[in-house]
């Protein structure tokens, strides 16, 4: 019965994993439940979960894209190279933004017209996207540092202050997890009322 229940409701059993997994590393990691480690876990998990948001529908509909995290890495190469060029940031990340919808493109295109089932043509646009990003990088990880950073960082990223500064030692909660919870309750919004 119980086992009947959990294959009808497969987002119950990744829930109970999820908690099981916070219990392990509550319990066995001394500093898990700061707010520093909760903050940083939550910052770094907002950039994937931003992507992982649209896959997620991606899947409800049927289909896959496996090349998703190369078209990334080709995304974050063209907005840091037109940065490093003196482009302002805006329209560097909307160009950036228009690389990465011209590769989703390319990818339906494929799916549509060859009938090529998502999952076998996005495993070889992955590999595709993936030599794209090490040819624009040159096989080389870079970085941007610059003394005075653009504002479109603070509005995508920005430090916390007023949240940060109410725990002790101080959390490192970020702008970027305020957008992935926001996106994810658009999302589910539109999933429960679409």
């Amino acid at each position: 019965m119980l086992r009947q229940r959990l294959a009808e409701s497969p987002e119950i059993v990744a829930l109970i994993t999820l908690l099981l997994v916070f219990i392990f590393f509550a319990v066995s990691a001394p500093n898990f439940l700061t707010a520093y480690a909760l903050s940083n876990v939550l910052t770094f998990a907002s950039v994937f979960g931003i992507v992982v948001v649209g896959v997620a529908f991606l899947m409800i509909s049927g289909e896959f894209d496996l090349s998703v995290g190369s078209n990334l890495a080709v995304a974050g190469f063209i907005f840091l190279l037109t940065l490093l060029a003196g482009v302002p940031p805006i329209l560097a990340m909307l160009l950036a933004l228009l690389v990465s919808s011209v590769l989703g493109l390319i990818n339906g295109l494929v799916v549509v017209y060859s009938g090529i089932p998502s999952f076998i043509a996005t495993l070889g646009t992955l590999l595709a996207y993936r030599g794209l990003a090490r040819a624009l990088g040159g096989g080389q990880s870079n970085a941007f540092t610059p003394e005075v950073k653009p504002g479109l960082f603070v509005v995508l990223n920005a430090y916390i202050a007023p949240i940060n500064d109410l725990f002790e030692p101080a959390g490192n909660f970020r702008v970027s997890s305020l957008w992935f919870i926001g996106i994810v309750v658009v999302m589910l919004v539109l999933y429960l009322f679409g």
